[in-house]
Formats: C-alpha cells, structure tokens, sequence
C-alpha cells in the first residue's frame, strides 16, 4: 500500500553533466518491493515519477538518479534540492518488479536512466534472494559518464558468479568497449528460456522486445517499464 509522507533530504549529488543522484530520508518501518518507484511533488500540483535505486534490504534510504536533461519542473526541482529540503512523497508505487519465485535465467536491458529499478532488482537478487539463477544485465547508454554505478556493476561480477554486465556506448570516440546502440549486439545469442526484464525508452523498448521475440523468448516472460 503506497502512502504519502514528507521527509527530508539527506544528500543530493551530481555526478554527471546532466544526471542528479538523490537521496532521502526514508519514514520508520517503511518497505518496498525491488523495481517500484516514488512519486515526488516538484512544483504545486505537478508530480514526477522516480524508480527506486536501494534494494529493500535498505529501507531506511530512498535513492534515486535523475536524468535532468528536459528541462521540465521535475529536472529544475532536481537541480535546486539540497540536504534537509522537505520532500512531499507518494511511495511505494508501481508493479514493474522483480519476481523472485522464477528460476530460470534473469536478462535486464536499460539504456540510461532506465537503468535505476535494475539497480535494486539485480542487488535484492543477488544480495537477498540468492537464488543462483543466472543474472545478465546489458546496459546502453549516450556516453560513459552516463554508465551509472560501474563500479558496482564491476564488483557484483567478481562476488558473483552467477552475474555478467555488457555495457554498451553509443556516442563516445574513447570508449574501449562496445561501441554503438544495445540493439545492434543483441540480435542474436538470447536463450529462449529467459526472464527479460526491459526499461527505458519507447523506442526501446519495443526494438528489444521484437529482438527477443525473434530469437524465441516467450512474450509472457518480458517485463517492461517505459521511461517516455
């Protein structure tokens, strides 16, 4: 059941041009389910979405990451907030999350700040659940200061065998790695047998799915949330 509360900032960082990392004051014995999101009140009557980053196993934080680019209320709010400001939240929300009663192997595909919920699945998987079902995750983004928590991303695969990262950069002349859009590395080598979990934009979105139909994963195991 989602509730309405304030709390208070307890930091706000940039940590890109354009991307605001955000974190508040979680309410006593609030809980969440891995992939849900928090409505924030930005400017009167305008609210904006924003998926939660922390797994539940850390309830007393609420984390978020902020594309701040459109220039709309939401990104402006973002930009302005500072420690101690007070946040009028609706959370938690959302039914984009991680099924853990499936066992078969766990696929995530995120371009830019589609990226946020998987954060919190793939960590509550890992961390909490332990299933030992496989976890891949192949993230997308613009440029590689837009690759959010690669250090984290990094560490998971070495404490975790059962986890691989593909990252992919689409317009960087220096990156070393994968060059160019998600979709162009992934249009063949998808087991069938998969859970496929998707989010970020439309256009994504739906050029993934029809990849992953192609290559004969069911339409009932792919999971999607669009960003815009």
């Amino acid at each position: 059941m989602s509730l309405r509360f304030f709390t208070k900032v307890k930091s706000q960082q940039k940590v890109a041009a354009d991307l605001v990392k955000l974190e508040l004051v979680a309410p006593s014995n609030f809980s969440f389910l891995a992939g849900q999101f928090m409505s924030v009140a930005v400017e009167g009557f305008v609210r904006r979405s924003y998926s939660l980053a922390n797994p539940p196993h850390e309830a007393e934080v609420l984390v978020t990451y902020v594309d701040t680019t459109p220039g709309g209320p939401g990104s402006r709010f973002m930009q302005q907030v500072a420690e101690n400001h007070e946040i009028d939240l609706l959370a938690p929300l959302g039914h984009f999350i991680y099924i853990e009663e499936k066992f078969r192997p766990a696929y995530f595909f995120a371009t830019g700040t589609g990226i946020v919920p998987f954060i919190s699945m793939i960590r509550h998987e890992l961390e909490t659940v332990k299933s030992g079902r496989q976890v891949v995750l192949h993230y997308g983004v613009k440029q590689e200061d837009h690759l959010l928590e690669k250090a984290l991303w990094e560490r998971l695969t070495q404490e975790f065998p059962n986890f691989a990262v593909h990252f992919y950069v689409s317009r960087s002349t220096e990156w070393e790695g994968n060059k160019g859009r998600m979709t162009e590395f992934i249009n063949q080598g998808i087991p069938a047998d998969i859970d496929a979990y998707l989010c970020g934009g439309m256009q994504m979105i739906q050029d993934v799915e029809a990849l992953l139909l192609a290559q004969g994963v069911h339409g009932g195991n792919i999971y999607y949330e669009r960003f815009y």
